[in-house]
Parts: C-alpha cells; structure tokens; sequence
C-alpha cells in the first residue's frame, strides 16, 4: 500500500492522493444515508403494525435488502464518478475525463451521456448494496440478541459490569 502511495506522489503529485475524495463522500452520503435510513423507516413501520419490539429474521432479511437497493440506486451516481476520477490517470490522455469534482462530475455526466448514464454499472452495484446491507443488519441484529441476552434481568448495569457479575455468581454457584 505505501508503495503505491509513494508511486502516485512521485508521478503525479501528492494531491493525486486525493483523487475522487468528493465523490467518495457524496456516495458515504448518498448511498449510507439511504440505505440506513430506508432500514430503520421499515423496521419502525413494522414493530408499529405487529407489535414487535425485536424483529425476526422474517421481517430484517427483506427489509435490509430492500434498503441496500434503495441505497445502491442513490448511491450509483457518485460510486461510478469516484470509480472514474480514482481511474483517470491510468487512462490515455485523450480518453480521460478530468472530472474537476463530484458535481462536475454529475453534471458531465448528465450532458455528455443523459441522466441514464449516471446509472452505468448499477446492477452489480444494486445487488452488492443489497448483500452487503442484509449482512450488516443480520450481524448486528445477532450481536444484539447476544448482548439482549447476556444481560439477564438482575442486572441493569454497562454489558462488562453485568457479565462479571455473572461470572462471579456463577463461581459461587448461584447463576
């Protein structure tokens, strides 16, 4: 990794480093404000309808891989201008882009291929939304249970206090 960093600095200047950086952060805010936001509007929705405070598998599963999609349709746009910019130098010169910044980026884009461009590559990106979000939420969901569960109703204190104090109850033979 430092070699390529050296590379870059000693071929194109320090700033190449940042290459994309503005695309990389409208896709952060695109792509992860959707997705999460989408999860938790359902996830409300559906504790309101069934009652649920902790939601099954059932309900998690579609619900998270609804949101990645909602999320990898936002997000495209700026993935495929960071993919771009980060790409332009390796290109031939007369087949690079010089996107200036995201919104140049966007804006070119838009121009220069119609709105539909701006959805290059969205497939992939779509179903790699969906399966990165489901696992995501299904690991945190998991995590939770645990943790719901290993904070028994005795103990109302930080997760570490409440486990020592299991520990040390249970040495004693009274867990």
């Amino acid at each position: 990794m430092w070699r390529s960093a050296v590379e870059v600095v000693q071929k194109d200047g320090f700033l190449a480093l940042y290459d994309g950086l503005s695309a990389s952060l409208l896709r952060q805010a695109t792509y992860s404000t959707v997705r999460f936001g989408v999860y938790e509007a359902l996830k409300q929705q559906i504790s309101e309808r069934t009652g649920q405070k902790q939601l099954s598998l059932a309900y998690t599963l579609p619900s998270s891989l609804f949101a990645g999609m909602m999320g990898g349709l936002a997000g495209n746009p700026a993935d495929l201008i960071n993919v771009r910019m980060q790409a332009d130098r390796k290109l031939p010169p007369e087949k690079q882009r010089h996107y200036r910044h995201a919104i140049d980026g966007l804006v070119r884009i838009s121009r220069e291929e119609g709105v539909g461009g701006l959805f290059t590559g969205v497939r992939p990106h779509v179903v790699r939304a969906m399966l990165m979000t489901a696992s995501q939420v299904q690991r945190v969901v998991a995590f939770s249970e645990v943790a719901s569960s290993l904070s028994g109703p005795r103990c109302a204190g930080a997760p570490a206090v409440c486990n020592a104090q299991r520990g040390a109850a249970a040495s004693r033979g009274r867990a």
